[in-house]
């Protein structure tokens, strides 16, 4: 992502900075996570495969660690890195460069 953001920070020579910053922030947060969506999501479904395999065991601690981490990364997966990760990034704005 901090390569497209400074790709397209300096694209606008004539422009002023603040504003080519401002306007190539966004972009750049929605080319990074479009870029790492497929990636996210392919290693948490196979880790929430992983985990659900735990579910039909006899051992009820095993039960409650594949519900318990499946849940948890799916949570993680979606709401944290697809969300969560891209609206903070956007609040701090150029802070985060």
């Amino acid at each position: 992502m901090r390569q497209a953001h400074r790709r397209r920070g300096h694209a606008h020579l004539g422009s002023e900075q603040g504003v080519t910053r401002f306007l190539a922030q966004p972009s750049a947060i929605v080319s990074g996570l479009a870029g790492t969506a497929r990636v996210i999501t392919a290693a948490a479904a196979v880790m929430i495969a992983v985990f659900a395999a735990f579910i039909p065991s006899e051992l009820i601690f095993l039960k409650v660690i594949g519900i318990g981490m499946a849940a948890a990364i799916f949570i993680d997966a979606t709401t944290v890195r697809m969300l969560l990760v891209a609206a903070v990034m956007h609040v701090l704005g150029t802070a985060n460069w």
